[in-house]
């Protein structure tokens, strides 16, 4: 696995004072995975020996050279006394450089070890569908070893996902990245500190931009498009800087922070704000929206990232408020709203389970909501749920289907069937309705008023 040649002179001072030992080799290493033994185990700090055993995967050495010339006793020649040199090109290696981060792969990398400092500066690598070039990569001080890597990649947002899945970085958002899906092109950069004696105790700071990028959450349906910004990742806090893009047609702002102390469940906090309009909802949505809704209004949202270590368990939810003020509702009575009418609007929506969604929430104080869907066969689909009216708060349903309570002032029933009917593919509001329990003070039927 190992050829050299090599020129050794060894020199024997007549006062007797410490061997000079002139060496200069050249060699190359057919297969890294064999050539580990050759590592001088009674040479090297146990802890960075079985890291270099088990770091180095496979790859080869078309070419090396070693220099060595100093007095023996000065090694390792702190104060310039000597030199040792060692300078290798590495080619079509892995690198594990650490179990938590995801195996590099090399193309081709120029190693130099300079008495007790290994760096590279000249490099080309793929991590995890990430091309890396020219990564800044040392070990300060062999004797206490400390792996830094200043590195930027380009790809994918979806290749940087890939990175951070296999990485610390999945933590922070409670494994929750599985349910992102996201595209478009995408640059980071990677500060890394790793103590190879403490490796517990290792440090990093990413900075990920997007470029006109696009994010969808599994089981909410509309995606936010033209993503750009920098997002800033450290092993304690995540922030962004200018980031933007596009949802439901609009313009939309983004800010990603760390979870407060009083969400000891929660890691990230992604605060949106922006403007809907009844033509982003309805092509989002159904035409159906399209003749219920008019006009446009602002709202804000929240999604909450569970914290993996949290002692509390979280889960991933999204919160969207509003206060539809600018949005003509053209339902009956008593869900109809005019334009300027503000009517506060709070939904909350719980993804507990992966085939699991629970949204609940509130429009104004006369209408409240629990509704569990489920993800089968054909995608996600209504299970069953409990809307209530007149200021009732809504119960769990405890069968199939939609279950109606309270109380409203007016009920028109063949306006509401008008609306509610599926009439086409799928089932409508009408054919959901499993039952209804409602006290109603004016009930128009049949032709009749009750």
């Amino acid at each position: 696995d190992l050829n050299s040649r090599s020129s050794v002179q060894l020199s024997l001072p007549a006062n007797g004072e410490s061997p000079i030992l002139d060496l200069e080799s050249r060699w190359s290493i057919v297969d890294l995975g064999a050539a580990r033994r050759y590592l001088p185990a009674t040479l090297i700090e146990p802890g960075l020996y079985r890291w270099l055993s088990s770091a180095l995967l496979a790859g080869n050495v078309p070419t090396g050279t070693t220099r060595f010339s100093g007095a023996l006793d000065r090694f390792p020649f702190d104060n310039g006394e000597g030199v040792f040199r060692i300078e290798a090109e590495l080619r079509d290696a892995t690198l594990r450089y650490s179990e938590q981060w995801p195996d590099a792969e090399i193309e081709s990398l120029q190693l130099v070890v300079d008495r007790t400092r290994l760096y590279s500066q000249d490099n080309t690598a793929v991590n995890a569908g990430n091309s890396v070039v020219d990564a800044k990569i040392e070990i300060a001080d062999l004797r206490n070893p400390v792996l830094t890597i200043d590195a930027f990649a380009t790809g994918t947002l979806s290749s940087i996902r890939q990175f951070a899945q296999r990485s610390p970085i999945a933590a922070i958002f409670g494994g929750h990245l599985q349910r992102v899906s996201v595209a478009g092109d995408a640059s980071f950069t990677l500060q890394l500190e790793y103590p190879i004696l403490r490796r517990q105790d290792f440090s990093f700071t990413t900075k990920v931009r997007s470029s006109n990028g696009e994010l969808r959450i599994d089981g909410f349906a509309p995606p936010v498009t033209e993503l750009n910004g920098v997002v800033s990742i450290s092993r304690d806090n995540i922030e962004s800087e200018s980031l933007f893009g596009h949802f439901l047609g609009e313009p939309v702002a983004i800010e990603l922070r760390s979870a407060p102390p009083e969400q000891a469940g929660h890691s990230v906090v992604a605060e949106v704000s922006g403007r809907a309009t009844a033509d982003g909802l309805s092509a989002e949505f159904g035409a159906a929206l399209g003749r219920i809704l008019e006009g446009a209004t602002e709202y804000r949202g929240r999604i909450l990232f569970p914290h993996a270590d949290s002692e509390v368990a979280g889960e991933l939810q999204i919160d969207i408020e509003s206060t539809l003020q600018g949005v003509t509702i053209n339902l009956p009575e008593p869900l109809n709203k005019e334009r300027n009418e503000a009517r506060a609007l709070a939904a909350h929506i719980r993804f507990p389970q992966a085939n699991r969604i629970i949204t609940s929430g509130s429009a104004g104080e006369d209408l409240r909501w629990s509704l569990d869907f489920a993800r089968n066969d054909r995608g996600w689909d209504f299970e069953r749920g409990v809307l209530a009216a007149g200021g009732a708060m809504p119960g769990e349903a405890d069968t199939r289907g939609l279950h109606i309570t309270g109380r409203t002032p007016v009920f028109r029933l063949r306006d509401w069937l008008a609306v509610g009917s599926g009439g086409g593919e799928g089932a409508g509001l009408a054919d959901r309705i499993r039952a209804a329990d409602v006290e109603v003070e004016n009930l128009y039927v049949l032709g009749q008023h009750f």
